[in-house]
């Protein structure tokens, strides 16, 4: 391309380049030569090379190959290479580094299995058909919020769509007792949701179907005491942290995953050091969101109950104290940017210190007024501060054995 003819589009591409600086995620403007690939893209179009047959191929410093319809059936840590199904055969693919983004049922991890991890796949006693359901004004609720029914073993969530409609969630025992998927026949759903989720039945008109029709999911969890192998291979999502969905965070998870391997890989410049210092960061964090995350499903399943004193002694304690620990801990998990295994660690901390008032002024403490309350928590506090830290800081358990998940 001439100079002249270069100084006729340099500004329209120039300000294309610039906006999708501006939208991007890290600002980075890069340091290709925008004339260089405008000539590639003339060069390829009237010659149809392949791109790296051009003759500055050298500014193609990265090259991705993507392939579809190709599932993985083994890894070999060692290659490390992968063997795929393609085209009908099994083909044997060598390659640098294997990040295993594979999901619950990974072959990556599997693999790491085989060479001595540690891992857990757990199948929860509940499973959930998906259910469309129309929003009714009488639920007198912002039509952006998460509606759910709690009963006892079931439950019921509708969580709003981009385009205003609603995606609802019939949660059930899979296959105990009579009110499970497998023993409860379409008929007998409508019945079923008169009982238990009041006010849900005029806004399913055509629940029957829907109950026959859906399919029944299952909810698998994970967990991997190692993650990584020789510096090449390393598991991320998924593959190393499939949680039970009542949090909300798998997917925030995943990108948190993401982010810290790539700000790892930009701290040390070496994969091998950059994937056990994601490993160290990444594992206690995703451990405990694990751990809160079954907790929230046992709490939503159990349907409502009074709050016993420890739970009253916590939520006047979040009230009063203006100290972040004290904080509940679903607000800080979904709107905070603290670590999950710090979270967790303040809530058992700050249970600890409910557990102690009750102890030493009993049941009494809920009478009191806000600032005896105060006066109270506070002197417990110059006795026993509360600890810091996180309950996975350092130490064995960066590769301790992962816990069964309760049911």
């Amino acid at each position: 391309m001439s100079d002249e003819q270069w100084a006729l589009i340099e500004p329209l591409v120039t300000a294309w380049k610039q906006e999708r600086v501006a939208r991007s995620a890290t600002g980075d403007p890069g340091s290709c030569d925008l004339r260089e690939v405008v000539n590639a893209l003339l060069y390829q179009n009237r010659t149809g090379c392949q791109w790296r047959l051009l003759p500055h191929a050298r500014l193609l410093v990265t090259w991705n190959r993507f392939r579809h319809a190709a599932p993985v059936q083994s890894v070999d840590l060692n290659g490390p290479s992968v063997t795929a199904f393609e085209d009908g055969r099994a083909r044997r693919i060598r390659c640098a580094r294997v990040i295993g983004c594979d999901g619950v049922h990974s072959v990556v991890r599997s693999a790491l299995a085989a060479a001595g991890a540690r891992q857990t796949v757990h199948r929860l006693s509940m499973g959930y058909k998906e259910i469309d359901v129309a929003y009714a004004d009488e639920w007198q609720h912002p039509r952006t919020a998460f509606h759910y029914w709690p009963s006892k073993q079931a439950l019921f969530g509708v969580f709003p769509d981009i385009d205003g409609g609603y995606n609802g969630s019939l949660f059930l025992p899979l296959d105990e007792g009579r009110q499970s998927f497998t023993r409860l026949p379409a008929p007998a759903a409508r019945a079923l949701f008169a009982r238990r989720f009041s006010g849900l039945t005029a806004a399913i008109p055509n629940l029957e179907e829907q109950f026959r029709d859906r399919p029944t999911n299952v909810i698998t969890t994970t967990g991997c005491d190692r993650w990584t192998h020789a510096g090449t291979t390393v598991l991320l999502g998924d593959a190393s942290h499939a949680m039970a969905p009542f949090m909300g965070h798998g997917m925030n998870c995943g990108f948190e995953d993401v982010r810290v391997l790539d700000e790892c890989l930009a701290a040390t410049g070496d994969w091998s050091g950059a994937l056990e210092a994601y490993e160290r960061r990444r594992r206690p964090d995703a451990e405990a969101i694990v751990r809160i995350s079954h907790e929230h499903y046992r709490t939503l399943t159990r349907g409502p109950h009074p709050a016993g004193p420890a739970e009253a002694v916590l939520d006047r304690l979040s009230r009063l104290l203006p100290d972040a620990q004290f904080a509940p801990l679903y607000e800080r998990c979904a709107f905070s940017h603290d670590g999950y295994a710090t979270v967790l660690h303040d809530a058992q901390a700050a249970g600890r210190l409910a557990d102690d008032l009750l102890a030493s002024h009993g049941s009494g403490i809920l009478a009191v007024s806000d600032g005896d309350f105060r006066s109270a928590a506070h002197a417990l506090l110059r006795k026993r501060p509360l600890p810091t830290g996180s309950l996975t800081d350092g130490g064995s358990h960066a590769r301790g054995p992962v816990p069964d998940p309760p049911d």
